[in-house]
């Protein structure tokens, strides 16, 4: 029962807010979400299991992580902005509570578990892309109704199908399938980042599925690359898509005031970076409270960038909380791959962490619960995998003591 009443609570935080959206809103402020998320952890929190994903490293740090930027918030809130407890519920325990929750079920069925998030994402692309067609920006792109968050979102559906597919819990048509929602929903919205993130986890798969050991692997790796390049020269010379890509010089001039050319190919982002040192150079230990920048500068805009988002309105402290969260994760993937405990799980793993990183740059991360699912589908899927190798070593053991 429990297991159904954990898998309602994913299932509505994945897709109400979507839904909401497109059709009529319910919860709008996201009461009911958070409240679902305390009952959620008041009914696990008796579990042994469950306060052991509680105490694994990667999500304790995200619970310190959370606490001191709820805190900070706090300490530097904007008065009559935001409500304080709806506030710190929707942006920061709500993907902490997903993230235990998936990381806790994974350890119990991964493969269901998977499964299940797969279904709910499939729902999420699948409705943003058929009940948004006349929401469009005036720039001609479509998507206005769920913006930049319904391709980004597609990612985390791919990155999902991609562990179930390299588990063999998913046939390569379906997976294909998948691909072209997640690439159909990029180009509606026309989304850069998300189209390089697709790259990444794409390219992380091919790794998986032909090691670069022998010619043959090399050959259809290069043939493979030759008819994207193809692909992908046809869709910057006909879609809004290629137009902004195309744009980004452009915009890169008139928004990279700095004397730092590296920042050009970030286009319009370059303004969060220089704004972002600005305010980080006068509030170094603290910053300015998490989401506060929108409410301080002239464009009245949240940092499109993870990266100056924790160090300009976290500061310090916040920062190595975040670096320390990220680290451990890649610590777990690599050590785990070393001793043999995970398989062919490692390379989309890493995919998907490079593929998070590089979103980074230019958007902002820590208070979408879609990134905090899949990051609970790898800490699980790890957990899962050091559970079933405890239990075979043990059971060897024991055989061979018998013997």
């Amino acid at each position: 029962m429990l297991k159904l009443i954990n898998y309602f609570f994913l299932a509505y935080i994945l897709v109400k807010p979507g839904l909401g959206f497109l059709f009529y809103s319910i919860d709008g402020a996201g009461r009911i979400s958070i409240l679902l998320g305390i009952l959620i952890l008041l009914l696990n929190i008796n579990n042994i299991e469950f306060r052991k994903v509680l105490k694994s490293t990667p999500v304790l740090i995200w619970g310190l992580w959370g606490i001191y930027t709820a805190v900070n918030w706090l300490f530097h809130r904007v008065e009559s902005v935001q409500v304080p407890w709806i506030f710190i519920g929707n942006q920061i325990f709500l993907v902490w509570i997903a993230m235990v929750v998936v990381t806790y079920e994974c350890r119990r069925n991964y493969q269901t578990t998977l499964k299940f998030i797969l279904s709910c994402f499939v729902i999420y692309v699948i409705f943003g892309l058929l009940f948004q067609r006349d929401t469009i920006y005036p720039s001609g792109r479509g998507g206005a109704a769920l913006g930049n968050v319904l391709p980004l979102t597609s990612l985390s559906m791919v990155a999902t199908a991609v562990f179930m597919y390299v588990k063999k819990w998913l046939t390569l048509k379906n997976l294909v399938i998948i691909i072209i929602l997640s690439l159909a929903a990029i180009l509606f919205v026309a989304t850069r980042k998300a189209l390089g993130g697709l790259l990444i986890l794409l390219f992380f798969l091919l790794i998986t599925k032909y090691p670069l050991n022998n010619v043959k692997n090399f050959l259809s790796l290069i043939f493979g690359l030759l008819v994207f390049y193809v692909g992908l020269s046809f869709m910057l010379d006909n879609t809004i898509l290629g137009e902004r890509m195309h744009g980004i010089d452009e915009s890169a001039n008139q928004f990279n005031t700095s004397n730092l050319r590296i920042l050009n190919f970030l286009g319009d982002r370059a303004y969060f970076y220089i704004k972002g040192w600005e305010i980080f150079k006068e509030h170094p230990l603290t910053g300015i409270g998490i989401n506060n920048f929108m409410y301080i500068d002239k464009l009245k805009l949240p940092f499109h960038t993870e990266y100056m988002a924790q160090l300009a309105e976290n500061g310090i402290i916040g920062t190595i909380l975040y670096v320390l969260f990220y680290f451990n994760i890649f610590r777990q993937i690599i050590k785990t791959r070393k001793y043999h405990i995970i398989g062919n799980e490692y390379w989309p793993y890493l995919g998907w962490m490079f593929a998070v990183l590089f979103i980074s740059l230019t958007a902002w991360v820590y208070s979408f619960v879609h990134y905090y699912i899949v990051f609970g589908l790898v800490i699980g899927g790890i957990q899962k995998s050091l559970i079933d190798y405890e239990k075979n070593s043990t059971y060897n053991q024991w055989n061979r003591r018998r013997w």
